[in-house]
């Protein structure tokens, strides 16, 4: 299951392991939008805000931030099958879990009445810094004790911080007053996860 949130092959996404939000502040990668299909498909373009559908950001704002949650969710039930974890590492693993999980239906909620499918198929990459690979996540089952803790902070922090950025975007562009309070919710609450996580290292 954890595998399958690296959004690979058949899982919903095609992953790139290096993207971020664009040099424009608006939602993509490489300084573009990204353009999104009523199927769910996407593409980095460079495009401008207004070719956007009226709810294009909504949508992969819900999509990308419904990916990151599941994630954040899946390491820390990851984290508890793992041996020689500092209490503090373990403890905030599951407060962000606790901080993500009741979001996770409210966006599922989102993505049916827009009509739109819960994953995204980007075939340019993520769109949000910090999302794991397929691999990435592979690789974090292989590990235990001190290499896995010191891999899930790494990741963790540029989890958080991704998520961040992301919502930074979606806040200047959404309509939707709904969306703009989960978003302003992300950019003030990760960055301090991020100085927690960091001063663990």
């Amino acid at each position: 299951l954890i595998a399958c949130l690296g959004g690979i092959g058949g899982c919903g996404m095609v992953a790139d392991p290096a993207p971020g939000p664009g040099g424009s502040g608006e939602l993509g990668r490489n300084g573009g939008t990204a353009s999104v299909t009523a199927d769910g498909s996407g593409a980095a373009s460079s495009a401008t805000p207004s070719r956007y559908s009226s709810r294009g950001a909504d949508i992969l704002f819900a999509q990308m931030t419904l990916l990151h949650h599941q994630q954040t969710v899946a390491l820390a039930d990851l984290m508890t099958t793992k041996t020689g974890i500092r209490p503090e590492v373990r403890a905030i693993a599951q407060r962000l879990r606790a901080l993500e999980e009741p979001d996770i239906p409210v966006l599922r909620g989102w993505l049916r009445e827009w009509n739109a499918p819960d994953s995204l198929n980007l075939h340019s990459g993520h769109p949000m810094k910090g999302i794991l690979t397929d691999v990435e996540l592979g690789t974090m089952e292989t590990l235990d004790g001190s290499a896995f803790e010191s891999q899930w902070l790494v990741r963790m922090i540029a989890h958080q911080d991704g998520a961040a950025l992301f919502a930074g975007s979606v806040v200047r562009q959404t309509q939707d007053e709904r969306v703009r309070v989960m978003a302003r919710s992300v950019i003030q609450t990760m960055p301090s996860q991020v100085v927690e996580l960091q001063a663990l290292r």
